[in-house]
């Protein structure tokens, strides 16, 4: 990459980008961005820096990664549509790119809508700016091409995506709040893969966003290299939206920390929040996955059981769950999902022919919908029971069986990624911790299967349940363990275990 200006010029010279990222409300960005291309700061700009990076020394050449943690409205995204069009407009990259190859600067955002809030910045920047609607050739409502073979684009936050082509920089919008159901670690699988791209034209990574949950790559980068200890080459900031932008009103933020000090510490206050942590690792759900199986076919002597999260066909999935118990281990045999749009009649009655090939006319699920799931399973001759536990309880329940490894689950990937993205968030009141999918997430498939395990795993106390169907059987069946049981009974008792424990919740 070659310079044809200075950063520092473009970002203050109302000629060129200072009209955009002009004023006091934007100082520490423009100097972050000064900063993150290698230029050197005056003494004030200095003291700027080392307030947000905790650095006392700025980069002597452009860093590698400038990652920017900051409350909401601190200018994140403008400040970083301004670089984009700097890097792509005025910087020579004819040198890193291949015999008629053009350089792609993406843009990754967790939805189209995010990502379009800063092409909407770039568009207007290559349209209402003269010098930079002079370089621009053709712009689109996902493109902006420009006459020196650069094209800015935006790109879905996927890693399956984001290969094949060279970035001469690539800009990554709210990566901490990145989820994806066919990923247990979307965040670091995307930046990963996209990564190589930018090798050979020595292009940066640009993320920003507003602090979230402890866990992710964002969390992780700001443990590592946030402070005097970090590599130089990757440069973190942090601070709260006032220190970014003054211009903010406390009276907002001072009504925020009111309403919720949790959610507006991370949301204002630039600070990853600590009510929140991960429900699970993707190591323990590896761990209990069976790979390669997608389904366990029916089996005759198994006593089946299943869960059901409904749903009416708008944002969510109507799933399904079935297993059996197997030496004290939940045994996922089948897991179905319906994805929206669709009618709940056309599911449930899908739905009951599979319950009926394990032999199945009952299934439990949760109030949703009240008479009307009842109603369209009885249709189709299945009785639907209403749980009086809520998602959060049956996910509460389910977390010890996946720590013992108490469960074997089917190698699905929407399932494993679910399970993975769920948060735990702490009761501020001494009630028990909420348990449920990110904003913006989903938790059907994690719902069905923990609703399912958490009824036929989730109590240990096997003397009490024996003796529950010691009194079920008359009150003369000996207790298992004996030696002198021999196969046939301890199969039948088995049997009872299972259907006793299908019509009992228990939350170990």
């Amino acid at each position: 990459m070659k310079k044809l200006i200075t950063a520092r010029k473009a970002l203050t010279d109302n000629g060129w980008l200072g009209t955009v990222l002009g004023g006091d409300s934007f100082a520490v960005m423009r100097v972050l961005l000064i900063a993150a291309m290698g230029e050197k700061l005056t003494a004030s700009e200095l003291a700027i820096y080392t307030e947000v990076t905790k650095r006392l020394e700025a980069p002597a050449e452009p860093v590698e990664e400038c990652h920017v943690i900051a409350g909401r409205r601190s200018g994140k995204t403008l400040g970083t549509a301004a670089i984009a069009a700097y890097i792509a407009a005025c910087c020579d990259h004819r040198d890193a790119l291949g015999l008629g190859e053009r350089g792609v600067l993406p843009i990754l955002a967790a939805s189209m809508q995010q990502a379009q809030t800063l092409m909407n910045f770039a568009r207007g920047i290559f349209t209402d700016i003269p010098r930079f609607a002079a370089m621009a050739g053709s712009i689109t409502a996902d493109t902006i091409s420009l006459k020196n073979r650069v094209d800015i684009q935006i790109r879905p936050a996927s890693f399956r995506t984001i290969r094949g082509f060279s970035a001469v920089a690539v800009i990554a919008e709210e990566a901490s709040m990145w989820q994806s159901d066919d990923s247990r670690n979307p965040d670091k699988e995307i930046l990963a893969a996209v990564k190589p791209s930018l090798a050979t034209t020595g292009g940066q990574l640009f993320c920003i966003g507003s602090p979230h949950a402890r866990r992710g790559e964002m969390w992780r980068t700001y443990q590592k290299h946030f402070g005097p200890t970090g590599n130089p080459a990757i440069l973190v900031a942090n601070g709260p939206t006032k220190l970014f932008n003054p211009t903010i009103k406390q009276s907002v933020i001072d009504r925020a920390y009111e309403d919720d000090a949790s959610v507006a510490a991370s949301e204002w206050g630039g600070l990853f929040r600590n009510d929140l942590e991960s429900y699970v690792s993707p190591e323990i759900v590896d761990a209990c996955t069976v790979k390669g199986v997608a389904q366990i076919e029916f089996a005759k002597g198994r006593s089946y059981v299943a869960h059901v999260d409904p749903s009416g066909g708008g944002q969510d999935s109507f799933t399904l769950a079935i297993g059996h118990v197997e030496d004290n281990v939940g045994v996922l045999d089948l897991l179905l999902e319906k994805r929206p749009p669709f009618s709940p009649e056309e599911v449930v009655i899908e739905f009951c022919e599979a319950l009926k090939t394990y032999e199945l006319h009952e299934v439990t699920g949760d109030r949703y919908g009240a008479g009307f799931t009842v109603e369209l399973f009885g249709k189709n001759g299945v009785t639907y029971r209403h749980s009086e536990m809520t998602t959060s309880d049956y996910f509460g329940g389910f977390l010890p069986i996946l720590n013992s490894r108490r469960v074997q689950l089917l190698d699905h990937r929407r399932l494993a990624a679910q399970l993975c993205g769920l948060e735990r968030r702490a009761s501020r009141v001494g009630a028990k911790d909420s348990i449920g999918h990110p904003p913006g997430g989903h938790d059907d498939l994690a719902a069905s299967v923990a609703g399912l395990m958490a009824r036929i795993v989730g109590n240990d106390n096997w003397s009490e349940l024996w003796g529950k169907f010691d009194k079920a059987l008359g009150g003369d069946s000996p207790l298992p363990g004996r030696e002198d049981l021999d196969e046939d009974t301890r199969a039948a008792l088995q049997a009872r275990a299972a259907r006793l424990r299908a019509q009992h919740t228990f939350i170990g």
